[in-house]
């Protein structure tokens, strides 16, 4: 399984720390998460929050 690393910013930490249950597995968090994105974007059901900073990476 590939191993990614991304920045986030912190208040986000904070809150998937508080989130990802009593084993603490945050990559499964993620991964879920992810899963549920990908299929609202299919269904055409996704709108961006606006409750974390949004980063650009310009190259």
């Amino acid at each position: 399984m590939a191993r990614p690393s991304f920045t986030m910013p912190d208040e986000m930490l904070e809150d998937l720390e508080g989130r990802a249950g009593e084993d603490g597995n945050k990559s499964r968090y993620v991964r879920e998460a992810l899963v549920a994105r990908f299929e609202a974007e299919d269904s055409g059901e996704w709108e961006a929050p606006e409750s974390y900073t949004v980063e650009t990476n310009a190259l």
